[in-house]
């Protein structure tokens, strides 16, 4: 049996542009994977630096290398180019400036084989600038139900850490044409399997000024926002409207003020959100307590800006916090509670 008649049980995926500073990283850190039955395709979207000539460079000398050269079309049309050509099993993401550990696939291979309805498995990652230094860890949830819950308030999975069961991404057609495609993409899948976090760091995602997310960090917040009105309306059964999931998410965006209104509109849809997926699907004890206790900081944040308009108002939803999940308090006075009760005797103080 010749290379080319075997069928690998991972495609890794790696669309690229005008990405010479750090490519070299990237395909290094997937060429020495532990795990090793994998293709690695890569198309550069009509580059005009030297990235194409450093990708061939590597394909002379690695036969799992499959190159393309194409006139640009930007991330989502190239990402579907590049599943359309896959071949394994699973679909292993990275984008040209991450890095993979040593043992991503191979942690993330036993992981699926294990787990037949996961749809999308992803991991912790460190974040990292254009030096390489790490600048903070994004742990997102582990647990499928928590992932999937985490899904109406942010994006629970880091793109380059995900492995991607190809009959799910091929059940909902791939990417969109959207900024952040990759959030839109675990949400439809997320409507025929569980997703989920493996907890260890096996990535490193690289955050600095001429990466996407960077450039385009308005359009992926619309996309956001697009994401969760689509989901909070198949779970309410009702449309939702714009300004109500716009306020749920500036909550989280920091150095954002809210007015009053969107306060209540943000507080509303978060509660009626939270009871509706609880009634939706079976929960463990541990899951339950888990979404309560990010419902529990939703609500304190809310409550740091109520603080502007209303001590009774910012009392009332600290109340809701603790009643969501009593134990709340105790596992978060080393951390938000302190800096809840500085804020507050700043304002208060005059300061």
């Amino acid at each position: 049996m010749t290379s080319s008649d075997h069928i690998p049980l991972v495609s890794v995926v790696m669309p690229v542009y005008n990405g010479e500073k750090y490519v070299r990283q990237t395909m290094e850190s997937i060429l020495r994977q532990t795990f090793t039955d994998f293709e690695f395709l890569i198309v550069d979207d009509g580059s005009t630096d030297r990235t194409f000539a450093i990708v061939q460079e590597y394909a002379a000398n690695d036969s799992r290398i499959i190159a393309i050269h194409q006139e640009n079309k930007g991330k989502p049309a190239t990402r579907n180019i590049l599943c359309a050509l896959a071949r394994g099993t699973y679909i292993a993401v990275t984008d040209s400036d991450d890095i993979s550990l040593p043992e991503r696939l191979q942690e993330e291979v036993r992981y699926m084989e294990a787990h037949p309805q996961i749809g999308v498995v992803g991991t912790w990652a460190e974040c990292i600038d254009g030096t390489g230094r790490v600048t903070k860890v994004l742990r997102h949830p582990c647990s499928p139900a928590v992932a999937v819950w985490s899904l109406f308030l942010r994006n629970p999975i880091s793109h380059s850490a995900a492995l991607i069961r190809r009959s799910a991404g091929e059940d909902v057609g791939w990417y969109r044409d959207y900024a952040s495609d990759d959030y839109d993409l675990w949400s439809r899948i997320s409507a025929n399997y569980d997703i989920a976090n493996i907890p260890q760091i096996l990535v490193q995602y690289r955050v600095w000024a001429g990466n996407f997310t960077a450039m385009h960090e308005g359009a992926e917040e619309a996309t956001a926002r697009i994401v969760i009105r689509e989901r909070s309306a198949l779970l309410l059964g009702e449309d939702i409207s714009e300004d109500s999931v716009r306020a749920l998410r500036l909550v989280m965006e920091g150095g954002q003020i809210l007015s009053s209104d969107q306060i209540s509109m943000a507080s509303s849809l978060c509660r009626r959100l939270s009871a509706a997926f609880m009634r939706s699907r079976p929960l463990s004890f541990s899951d339950r307590q888990q979404i309560r206790t990010i419902v529990s900081e939703y609500y304190f944040l809310l409550a740091r800006h109520a603080a502007r308009y209303s001590f009774w108002w910012m009392v009332l939803l600290c109340s809701q916090a603790l009643v969501e999940n009593p134990l709340f308090l105790c596992r978060m006075v080393p951390r938000t509670f302190r800096r809840f009760i500085g804020a507050l005797q700043k304002k208060f103080s005059g300061e």
